[in-house]
């Protein structure tokens, strides 16, 4: 019943995604409370069934930044479960309800949410020469990446701040994610200069996998390695 009930607010809610510009970016926050209204840490959201990387933090606090025609965000909880909203605005809460029915994300991933966000789609080596650009390539390779132009963004980056001016030093927007091609630091509108039938491999590092890179990596880092 909790299945269905989920999959019948995806699809009602995915017919009224708003009709905005597709290519502006909206900065959303908000809490996360369970049913006694205290705040919930580590809850993930998700952005129309499409999983991010960000999580609330200890207050149950979260921002992200997500694409203007969005139609409806979910919070999600091993302990908890899922709740879902309509985003209408830049601000949207959610509280969990009492004896709320559990939903894991293997049966999330069952009903067609995307859970993997880190994972790469299938694209053959050998087919990266027949993409216009690195930036198209990179959209076709990643779930939960969106790409504009040259702007590239991992989709549901948490934009909580960070102790660290290390970004600003690299002259960076915090909000993107850092690119490391052959173990150089580049800007994302310097990919341009690069053609897909130079690459050898893209990776993309993300949580604990990125830490090596510190403050720098907590958006995502992409590793490009260029055919010698």
């Amino acid at each position: 019943m909790y299945k269905l009930l989920i999959a019948l607010v995806f699809i009602s809610t995915s017919v009224l995604t708003a009709q905005s510009n597709p290519n502006s970016l909206i900065h959303v926050k908000g809490t996360v409370l369970d049913s006694n209204g205290d705040p919930v840490k580590r809850a993930i959201i998700y952005v129309d069934s499409v999983k991010t990387f960000t999580k609330t933090n200890k207050r149950g606090f979260y921002t992200i930044d997500v694409p203007s025609d969005t139609g409806q965000m979910m919070a999600f909880s091993s302990k908890y479960g899922m709740v879902a909203g309509l985003l209408e605005g830049d601000e949207l809460n959610f509280q969990f309800q009492k004896d709320q029915p559990k939903i894991s994300e293997n049966e999330l991933k069952q009903i067609g949410f995307t859970v993997d966000t880190n994972r790469k789609r299938r694209v053959d080596p050998s087919d990266y020469e027949n993409y216009s650009s690195i930036y198209d390539l990179i959209k076709a390779m990643f779930t939960g990446v969106t790409v504009r132009g040259s702007d590239i963004r991992v989709r549901g980056y948490s934009s909580l701040p960070t102790d660290s001016g290390d970004l600003n030093s690299l002259g960076a927007n915090p909000s993107e994610p850092l690119v490391v091609v052959d173990g150089n630091y580049v800007s994302s509108t310097a990919l341009n200069q690069f053609l897909p039938k130079d690459v050898e491999s893209i990776e993309l590092l993300k949580d604990s996998d990125a830490a090596i890179y510190g403050a720098r990596g907590a958006t995502g880092v992409f590793i490009i390695t260029l055919k010698k």
